[in-house]
């Protein structure tokens, strides 16, 4: 096509120049909360360049200038525009809607995006997809890829929106936040600013959250590749989500165990970022003082304790006015305030497996017989929440009629904890749902147990869970007994019993 042809196009959309349709934008029907609109458009362009328009294709014109449907369309109505031609009216959720709705209309004019950030290209990509505009989301995405691309993510951390519950966003936003913590591991040695945005908020914006962090191996590799002084401006800004600081004191021991060569003084200063008194009080009073790495003395811990015990008032500020000169009660450890709390991985699930052999093993022999240890799908380690690995494990009954499945809440090795004796103390593993699943004859699956865990408090390096949770099959007569696993056959798929676990 001429390029005279093409410019032509572009300043069509919206105009009666040759028009020969109109599409009204208005909420449902009846619904007379923000008054409609219309713009005049052209068959030949809006049928070519959507699939929801070409599925509305037969329209009429009613006598009196009135539009009907002969193919389905949403048109007709009591609004009379004012001429016969044919209408299409385009049903928005809010009136906010209606300039990304004409935006991603627009595109088929011009073969470009027209918005001014990143919020608006969001926005603008949601309703080509509601409107099936082809070409219009792929071009929404490149420009918010290349606006990561150009400015580290310094534009998107500030204008993105909630993805919520929206499947296709929160993907979509995952990759825009893969790219930019690229950019940033390249370019945030040092810390400071990029463009108008701090390092430490960026690197909080493209880390979606602590506990996330930690239970992606992925993610967790590239946060133990960050300088000191990046991970200083991370953990000094308030865009770090997590569930809870006990987290954060975690994220610092592995990377301080992966980074062997810190120095003291840049050790003291990252420790100095974490907000003490706002750690549960089983890390405040049982896992702290057990850290030889962290920076602590006996006497500090008490004193801060205590001020934590205190509310502000009176007490406070006098235990405030009696460490001066001695502690320095305005630093983060005694004044820092809770981060904005959140999980980016609610919803996903963590797979994990016990195989054949274990099942086997665990009826023969071994120090802890009878129980079966699970194992994650992506590799070493498991999940995290509130500072604890959790970890799926069963256990055969005496009677061996049935199998309990339970949640063990596991001390994490990167806190090198110089202590022999157990921690008798309890933790919460948050909102977290564990499932035990079967397959059908179909390939279906099913799930023959569940448990979700309120926040409820499980013993440290203990499990919790149901007794007789999956019934076991009864060995019948002739059948081999060298043969432990027929028992599990119900549960079996590809030699392993599975279950997942999800944060909600």
């Amino acid at each position: 096509m001429s390029a005279t042809i093409l410019a032509s196009l572009c300043g069509l959309f919206g105009s009666e120049q040759f028009s020969d349709c109109t599409i009204v934008f208005c909420r449902a029907a009846g619904d007379s909360s923000y008054p409609p609109g219309a713009a005049g458009a052209h068959r030949l362009v809006v049928y070519a360049g959507s699939s929801y328009f070409r599925a509305n294709a037969g329209w009429s014109v009613q006598a009196g200038g009135q539009p009907s449907a002969a193919g389905g369309a949403i048109t007709g109505g009591s609004d009379n525009w004012g001429s016969s031609k044919p209408v299409l009216r385009v049903l928005l959720d809010r009136a906010e809607d209606r300039p990304h709705a004409e935006a991603a209309i627009r595109f088929m004019y011009t073969g470009q995006v027209d918005a001014a950030s990143a919020a608006d290209l969001l926005h603008t990509r949601r309703l080509a997809a509601y409107l099936q505009v082809e070409g219009c989301p792929e071009a929404c995405e490149e420009a918010l890829r290349l606006s990561a691309t150009n400015s580290n993510g310094g534009a998107l951390s500030v204008q993105l929106p909630e993805a919520n519950d929206d499947d296709a966003l929160k993907a979509f936003v995952d990759s825009l936040r893969s790219a930019c913590r690229l950019q940033l591991l390249q370019h945030s040695g040092s810390g400071g600013t990029m463009g108008d945005v701090s390092v430490g908020d960026l690197l909080g914006w493209a880390f979606p959250d602590v506990p996330s962090v930690l239970s992606d191996p992925e993610l967790k590799g590239q946060v133990l590749r960050l300088s000191a002084a990046a991970l200083e401006a991370m953990l000094s800004s308030g865009q770090l989500y997590t569930d809870s600081e006990d987290n954060v004191l975690l994220l610092l021991a592995e990377w301080l165990q992966a980074n062997p060569q810190t120095t003291p003084e840049d050790r003291e200063r990252l420790c100095k970022q974490v907000r003490l008194c706002q750690l549960s009080d089983t890390y405040l009073v049982h896992v702290v003082q057990l850290l030889d790495w962290f920076p602590l003395s006996t006497t500090n811990w008490r004193h801060l304790v205590q001020y934590r015990m205190e509310l502000e008032g009176p007490k406070r500020s006098r235990l405030a006015a009696a460490a001066e000169g001695v502690y320095d009660c305005s630093s983060p450890w005694h004044r820092g305030g809770p981060r904005p709390q959140s999980r980016w991985d609610r919803g996903k699930e963590y797979t994990w497996a016990i195989k054949r052999e274990a099942l086997v093993a665990a009826v023969t022999s071994g120090p802890r017989k009878g129980v079966l240890l699970s194992a994650f799908s992506y590799g070493k380690g498991a999940p995290l929440a509130n500072g604890w690995e959790w970890r799926p494990f069963l256990k055969i009954q005496p009677e061996g009629d049935a199998a309990g499945v339970y949640l063990e809440c596991i001390r994490p090795s990167a806190l090198r904890i110089n202590a022999s004796d157990p921690l008798v103390t309890v933790a919460s593993p948050g909102n977290v749902r564990l499932a035990v699943h079967r397959w059908s004859q179909d390939g279906a699956r099913e799930e023959v147990f569940s448990r979700r865990y309120a926040h409820q408090q499980v013993q440290v390096e203990v499990g919790w869970g149901c007794n007789e949770a999956l019934p076991l099959q009864q060995r019948t007569a002739g059948a081999n007994p060298a043969e432990p696993s027929a028992a599990w056959a119900a549960y079996l798929r590809d030699g392993e019993v599975r279950g997942t676990l999800v944060w909600m």
